[in-house]
């Protein structure tokens, strides 16, 4: 589904504004980028995260917040499937 909005969140909060968000493509795919770094200022964890995908108009469409990936790895696939109205 193009034109949804993504955003990645840490579990628990710390680093929520850092982590980011986009929109869907044409083909519904999406990639979000943050750096290791970040986490590292105050301790040597990974990030515990979670998605969600809203429609533009701001309508929860999917959450993975109670299947949290924790110690994100370097790169975490989500396959996210919605269903459609018919």
């Amino acid at each position: 589904m193009p034109g949804l909005i993504v955003k990645v969140y840490d579990k628990e909060l710390i680093f929520q504004e850092r982590l980011g968000g986009t929109e869907t493509d044409e083909e519904g795919a999406f990639s979000v980028v943050y750096h290791l770094e970040f986490f590292r200022e105050l301790f040597e964890a990974r990030p515990d995260i979670y998605l969600k995908v809203t429609s533009k108009e701001g309508k929860t469409l999917y959450s993975s917040k109670k299947a949290v990936r924790c110690d994100a790895g370097r790169v975490e696939v989500f396959d996210v499937k919605i269903a459609t109205a018919e």
